[in-house]
């Protein structure tokens, strides 16, 4: 029995990380279950369960989580072997992550000569007032946005600390923090971090979700209208936000709140496709045009190949020009699966289906929840390249 509970603690220390972002999801009631997968491992129909152990004071973050959770590890192919399973017991709808890391590391430093062809675009650009409009439909539903929306990979703010050299000591400063979903892992590297959110509903709920951190300050403001009082920081993130701020004023004012030698890095997640597997935009696109025909919104995810080729620059249409070096760009692969009623879930929480009017919103996504239910088996896949690009502020 001991020496059970002592490879238990052994294994939770050695991915402590993993186990903190699976507790804190089921904890708070917005993700469940939740698979992580070695690349190729088959999907799990009925994970066993197991109770995780009381948590030590070491672990603050986890204590009383209890927990139902079973985690292992595979020998073959070390960190990126990594097998962990958790399975809540509270009926929310059913959602599997799973990380190809074999696989993450396809870019390095990149320059625009680099660029094999044109840059797909990852967030489009828009005139100032939509952008900012749009940007406040996430207000309206945070609790789901939390809940059903993709994390970011561990191993992506491993990176942004090798490269920016990032400590407890470091300030950070992140533009858009939406429900903290990346300020809960900028707070657990113990760095000062001072988190803007303009959704004064999606401010609170982050508010909650970091009472746990006394590292962390949430100021409700756009960018834009933020008042830094003077304060300067070593990193600025924003983690699927940055395309919602004026590119006529943000790079120029992250620049300005960076110190000398500070970095701007930009994470998100780009909804991908790969060739012969079954994606429900293709599978649902008479759904679309049915109940919203002829939107330009409607189409097909890029191709994962194509979307790595954008291994330089920012992946903007509008760029910082000469205020930030070179990129540097690092790809995650990941997967989110779904039953129908999740799926939905989750284009409810994206701009594109929020600003649709509910009479044809609500419709299109029951249909598009009962075309997976009754001709996808009840489950439906998600893919993204998460991305992390970085570059330093240059000095003029």
């Amino acid at each position: 029995m001991f020496g059970e509970a002592a490879a238990d603690w052994k294994l939770i220390e050695t991915h402590w990380s993993e186990l903190l972002r699976t507790a804190i999801s089921i904890r708070e009631n917005k993700l469940s279950p939740v698979t992580l997968l070695r690349p190729g491992q088959p999907l799990p129909q009925e994970p066993p369960l197991s109770r995780l152990p009381r948590v030590p004071p070491r672990y603050p973050h986890l204590r009383s989580a209890a927990l139902p959770v079973r985690t292992r590890t595979a020998r073959a192919g070390g960190p990126s072997g990594r097998l962990s399973a958790a399975l809540s017991d509270r009926g929310r709808s059913a959602v599997w992550v799973t990380c190809d890391l074999a696989a993450r590391r396809s870019g390095t430093r990149g320059s625009p000569s680099r660029r094999r062809r044109q840059q797909p675009r990852q967030n489009g650009a828009m005139a100032g007032s939509n952008r900012r409009d749009l940007g406040r439909v996430f207000n309206e539903v945070p609790e789901l946005y939390d809940r059903v929306r993709p994390r970011y990979p561990d191993e992506m703010f491993s990176d942004l600390v090798t490269v920016t050299g990032m400590s407890e000591w470091s300030s950070v400063l992140e533009v858009g923090c939406g429900t903290a979903q990346a300020t809960r892992s900028l707070a657990a590297l113990r760095c000062s971090v001072t988190a803007i959110e303009p959704g004064a509903e999606m401010a609170a709920l982050a508010r909650q979700r970091l009472a746990t951190f006394g590292n962390v300050e949430v100021e409700t403001s756009t960018f834009e209208d933020w008042d830094d009082r003077g304060r300067r920081f070593d990193v600025l993130v924003a983690a699927s936000a940055w395309h919602w701020v004026d590119p006529s004023i943000g790079w120029q004012r992250a620049h300005d709140v960076l110190r000398p030698g500070g970095w701007m890095a930009l994470l998100g997640n780009v909804v991908v496709r790969r060739p012969g597997e079954a994606e429900v935009y293709a599978e649902t696109a008479d759904l679309h045009e049915r109940f919203s025909p002829g939107s330009p919104d409607w189409g097909h995810p890029p191709l994962e190949d194509d979307v790595r080729t954008t291994d330089g620059g920012w992946g903007l249409a509008d760029g910082p020009g000469g205020l930030f070096g070179p990129t540097i760009v690092r790809w995650y692969p990941t997967v989110q699966w779904f039953n129908g009623n999740g799926f939905a879930d989750l284009l409810r929480s994206t701009s594109v289906y929020r600003k649709l009017d509910r009479d044809i919103r609500e419709p299109l996504l029951d249909a598009i929840a009962e075309h997976i239910r009754t001709r996808m088996g009840d489950r439906a896949s998600r893919r993204y390249l998460s991305f992390l690009r970085i570059g330093q502020r240059a000095e003029r």
